[in-house]
Formats: C-alpha cells, sequence, structure tokens
C-alpha cells in the first residue's frame, strides 16, 4: 500500500463530490462532465475501499482538518461500508466530528447515506431514530426523503423540541402523517413552516393548483424571512442561508401559477440574482422584460442573458446578442461578473435583445417556458436526456419542474450514475 496514493484517493473523491454537489447551480459543467465526475468518484472511492482502515483513517483525518461537506462524504461512507451500517467505533468518531458542524457537515452524510447499498442505510438509520441524538435523526430523515424510503412514525418527530428534526420530518413524511406535518405551519419557527408547506404540497395530488396555491400562501412569508436573515449572515451562515433560500424560491416559483401578479411582486422585492433565478424556475415569458432590464446591472447582466437564453432558447452569442468583451482587469477582485464571464457566459446586448421578436412576443401568461418551449413532461425528458448534454443549472431546472408533475418519480442528480439512470428510466427517459 503507497500512503502518497491513498491520500490522493481522499482528497480527490472529496473534490469531485464538491463539484458533483455544486454542479446543479453550474452553467459551465454539461451532463457528460458530470457522468465522467461521477466516475472518478467511484473510482476514488474504490481506491479507498480497498486501502481498509488506513483509508478510513486518512478520510477521518481529512474531515477534521479541513471540515468540509465532500470530507464528510468521503467519511462517512467508508464509516458505512466497513461496519454494514452499524455504528462503529469509526463511525461513533465520524459522527462526533459532523456534529461539531452539523449546518455543514451534514449534507456531506446524508448524500454518503444516499450512496452506500439499502441495506446498510437502513441498519444506520433504525439505530440513529433510536438514539436522542438530534443530529443523527436529522440526518436519517433527511437521508430517507432523498432516497424516498418510508420511515414509520415519523408523526412522532413533528412533535420534537428541536426545529431542525420537525423540518427535517415534513421532509420525510408520508400521508398517513399529513394531518401531523399541518400543523407545523404555525410552527414558531419559520422554517419549520416552509418545510411544512412544502410537505403538504407534495402530499395533496402532486402540487394539484388548489394544493400549490395553500403552499405558496404559507411558505411566501418564510421567503421574505430568510432572504433578510440572508443579507444580514457572513461566512458559513451566509452560504447555508442561500441554499435554502434558492430551495425555498424553486418551489414558490412552482406553485405561483403563471400570470399570477404575485410572482411580479416578489421578484421586485428579491436581490436580483435570486429573481432571476426564481423567473427561471417559474418560466413565464412575461417577466423577460425584467430581465432584460437586469443586463443593465453590471453584476448580473451575463447571468441575466442567460436566464433569457434559457427562457426562450435563442443562443445569445450565436445570434448575435452579445457585445465585444471588455479587457479583463487582473487586478480587480474577483465579482459574480467576472465568474460568470470566467463559466463562459457572454455579455449580452441588451437594447438588441430587447428589440428581438422573443422579447416582444410577452403575452405568455398561463404557461411556462423552457429553451423556447412550453414545459411539458415529454419536453423536460428530452432536456434531462443525458445525449442532449445540457448545463448542469438547466437540468436542475427541468428535473425540479418534472418531479412535481411526476412526484412518484423523483430525479436526483447528485445520485450515481447507476441510480440516476434507473430513476431516469422511470421517468421514461431512454439511457443508454
Amino acid at each position: 500500500m503507497i500512503l502518497p496514493i491513498v491520500r490522493r484517493h481522499a482528497d480527490d473523491a472529496a473534490f469531485y463530490w464538491s463539484q458533483i454537489d455544486g454542479a446543479t447551480l453550474s452553467v459551465l459543467l454539461r451532463a457528460e462532465s458530470v457522468s465522467s465526475f461521477q466516475d472518478l468518484l467511484g473510482a476514488h472511492l474504490e481506491g479507498l475501499m480497498a486501502a481498509g482502515e488506513v483509508g478510513a483513517q486518512i478520510a477521518l483525518g481529512n474531515l477534521e482538518r479541513w471540515r468540509k461537506p465532500g470530507e464528510a462524504f468521503v467519511a462517512m461512507l467508508l464509516a458505512l461500508e466497513h461496519g454494514n451500517g452499524a455504528f462503529t467505533p469509526e463511525m461513533s468518531s465520524v459522527m462526533r466530528s459532523i456534529g461539531v458542524h452539523v449546518d455543514v457537515l451534514g449534507r456531506g452524510a446524508i448524500s454518503a447515506l444516499a450512496w452506500t447499498a439499502p441495506e446498510k442505510r437502513a441498519n444506520w438509520i433504525r439505530e440513529a431514530l433510536s438514539s436522542e441524538s438530534p443530529v443523527n435523526i436529522v440526518i436519517a430523515l433527511r437521508a430517507s426523503a432523498l432516497v424516498r424510503e418510508d420511515v414509520p412514525g415519523v408523526s412522532m418527530w413533528t412533535q420534537h423540541p428541536d426545529g431542525h428534526v420537525r423540518a427535517a420530518a415534513c421532509r420525510a413524511g408520508g400521508v398517513g402523517d399529513r394531518r401531523a406535518i399541518a400543523a407545523l405551519g404555525h410552527d414558531e419557527v419559520h422554517f419549520v413552516r416552509a418545510e411544512s408547506a412544502i410537505a403538504l404540497a407534495r402530499l395533496g395530488h402532486g402540487g394539484e393548483p388548489a394544493d400549490r396555491a395553500v403552499a405558496a400562501a404559507q411558505l411566501w412569508p418564510c421567503v421574505t424571512e430568510q432572504a433578510a436573515i440572508w443579507a444580514s449572515s457572513t461566512g458559513w451562515p451566509r452560504a447555508q442561508a442561500e441554499r435554502r433560500l434558492r430551495r425555498w424560491l424553486r418551489h414558490l416559483a412552482w406553485f405561483t401559477p403563471p400570470g399570477h401578479p404575485g410572482m411580479g411582486a416578489l421578484i421586485d422585492r428579491l436581490p436580483r440574482r435570486f429573481a432571476l433565478e426564481a423567473i427561471l424556475a417559474h418560466g413565464d415569458a412575461a417577466h423577460l422584460p425584467f430581465v432584460i432590464t437586469a443586463m443593465d446591472d453590471e453584476r448580473e447582466a451575463r447571468w441575466a442573458g442567460w436566464t433569457w437564453q434559457a427562457i426562450t432558447g435563442i443562443d445569445v452569442e450565436a445570434e448575435g446578442l452579445a457585445l465585444e468583451e471588455p479587457e479583463i482587469d487582473l487586478d480587480a477582485p474577483l465579482s459574480a461578473s467576472r465568474a460568470d464571464g470566467d463559466a463562459g457566459l457572454p455579455l449580452p446586448d441588451a437594447a438588441r435583445i430587447a428589440a428581438h421578436v422573443a422579447s416582444l412576443q410577452v403575452s405568455g401568461a398561463g404557461s411556462r417556458h423552457l429553451l423556447g418551449k412550453e414545459v411539458s413532461a415529454k419536453h423536460l425528458r428530452a432536456v434531462l436526456h443525458p445525449a442532449s448534454d445540457q448545463p448542469q443549472a438547466l437540468r436542475a431546472v427541468a428535473a425540479h419542474a418534472l418531479s412535481w408533475m411526476h412526484p412518484d418519480y423523483p430525479l436526483d442528480l447528485r445520485a450515481p450514475s447507476r441510480v440516476q439512470n434507473e430513476q431516469l428510466r422511470r421517468m421514461g427517459v431512454v439511457v443508454p
């Protein structure tokens, strides 16, 4: 065994998991690249498994040193594999480290449970739910929700004194828990109320209009409160607040029917980047004037151009709707605009785009659009098909919409390739 190679396996496994985890916001990484990352992640994990206890100790050391979700994923997965899902001393050490920074590291642990074999996951979840640790319970419930596996007695967790447990119970609950979840719509904690709203829509009839209307009314003030939390936060708390805000906005954008005046009021209140993301998830071309106005904002111009392109299906650069690239100031601090430019997003010509026929025909109220076509299950399947090789950020929009159209067939874009392929097949997408 060559220790430097084992350490490289641990480092690279954490790196590739982080790339996959963040790819749902990427306009640069496409389906083929992400699939390649998944294969590389699997290869590095195999190397760590072969290293046995040595690989597990290196992974744990990385977790304790770097305290990042990718390292949590690797250490947790190795502990699950070596201990068959039991709370071995190795697993206890991993969970102690995760528990210190669960708001940051919990995501990696949940992903590891989704990646491991079902029987090992079941063993871990059963033991975690019988513990008194809120951290263990939250991770177990969230992992069960992610892989859509039923957890018996979820209603009891809706009464737990820890708000994070109550929120996780909403995400894991089934039809039989509906009444207990509905009661949490009046919870004192805003993120519990938000998860209650989303869960009730899911437990209705796949998010029928009546369910969506109720969910939107309950979720709206939670989004407003979360936006204020994000604005007043810094560092990791801000990053966590942003992740939660983005997730809720995607749901709220879907719950709000095209043409509803509330959508305009929402985007006017949000920071522009979040507003543009909400418009894309909503898909109503009636909001293109807002998108075009955002192109005059130096910070968000490129992202606004990409949003317009994603809704209309018209390539800004190929159609001559982009401006000449300015000279790069290498001494200037990294900005959102610079990052978008590095990702390959062109600088849009707002005047030409405003005069384009696609911008003038904005009477799209009443329907949603993605890549120039009305959103339908057939169109979304085409966007998600690996052969289309769409940017992962666009595939994430399609996956979210399709998950509400067909809630019995979820798609996890962070899952292993084999799991994703099976989920795509269930959705009617024929993959190799």
